[in-house]
This record gives structure tokens, C-alpha cells and sequence, in this order.
């Protein structure tokens, strides 16, 4: 599966040292990407079959008896999520205090689901891909070093985060 991400260190640039404005750290980030998900049993697209406990008595010869075990569905394929993350880094006062912002978007398709199916087709369930949902929202956090002793320091983390998740499709 495809991904890429790149950043650039704008804190590192000449023009943006000749400024001397107080700003130690300012990096912007951004990355995208599609990972996969086969988190299902192994051959579970093809019919498998298994045999049959009592054997059989055919033409005076005990014969075993091959029953279907699960349903095909040749359609089936992975789980894909796509995801979009762009992102900026803010350092002040020599990165004593530090500043990340995200904002996210993730969208999964083809969700992986064994889906109840009527029992009298001699199946409680069948292996389909069925849905997709949406994951998108913005991440804060915040880090302090309060103080910054030799034999004391102090610190503060804080972060939040809004999310917004929608079903798609099911």
C-alpha cells in the first residue's frame, strides 16, 4: 500500500534565522497513505469444505462425505483505510514551551464483517465487505518545562482533541 510524508523545518531556513523573532522550533508536517486489512480467517473468500463425520455406506464400501463448510465470496477483499495528517510544530523561548496542532482525516472502505445470514441457507454467517466509515478531527497538545533546575525540574503536558466519527456506508 502507498504512503508518503514529508516536513520541512522552516525554524532551520536562513531567511527565517535573520528574523531573531523569539521562535525556536516551527516545522510543518504532512503525510498520506492507505494501509490494509486482511484481519479475517485465512481462505475465507473461497467455499471451504469439510468432511462429513458419519461415513457412509454406498455399494457395500464405506465412503466419507464432503459437505460445504463455508460460502464463497470471490468478491471479497481487504479493508483499505486512507488517511490525510497535516501538521505544525511550534517551538518558543528555546522550545520551552512546544506547540503541536494536527488535523486529521481517515476514511476506512470495504470494512471487514461476518454479517448474519439466515440459518436456514446452513450459515449463521458469511465473510463480506460491508461498509465504510469516516474518522476526521484536530489534535492539540501543549508542553511546558516550567522549571528547569539541576536537581529539580517541572513540567506540563496538556492536549485535547475534537473527533468526529460517521458511518458511511453498512
Amino acid at each position: 500500500f502507498p504512503s508518503f510524508s514529508a516536513g520541512w523545518r522552516i525554524s532551520e531556513e536562513d531567511f527565517f534565522k535573520k528574523t531573531g523573532n523569539g521562535i525556536s522550533e516551527l516545522k510543518l508536517r504532512a503525510g498520506w497513505g492507505i494501509v490494509g486489512n486482511d484481519r479475517i480467517p485465512a481462505f475465507a473468500r473461497f467455499g471451504l469444505v469439510d468432511t462429513a463425520a458419519p461415513k457412509y455406506l454406498i455399494g457395500g464400501a464405506v465412503r466419507t462425505a464432503y459437505v460445504p463448510r463455508t460460502l464463497e465470496n470471490v468478491d471479497l477483499t481487504w479493508e483499505k483505510t486512507n488517511q490525510v495528517d497535516i501538521g505544525i510544530d511550534l517551538g518558543l523561548f528555546k522550545n520551552r514551551l512546544m506547540i503541536t496542532a494536527d488535523y486529521y482525516h481517515k476514511k476506512t472502505t470495504d470494512m471487514l464483517l461476518a454479517v448474519p445470514i439466515p440459518t436456514t441457507t446452513g450459515y449463521s454467517s458469511a465473510w463480506q465487505n460491508a461498509g465504510s466509515l469516516e474518522n476526521k478531527g484536530f489534535e492539540f497538545s501543549f508542553a511546558s518545562k516550567n522549571i528547569v533546575k539541576t536537581d529539580f525540574k517541572w513540567s506540563s503536558d496538556f492536549n485535547i482533541s475534537f473527533n468526529k466519527n460517521k458511518v458511511l456506508d453498512i
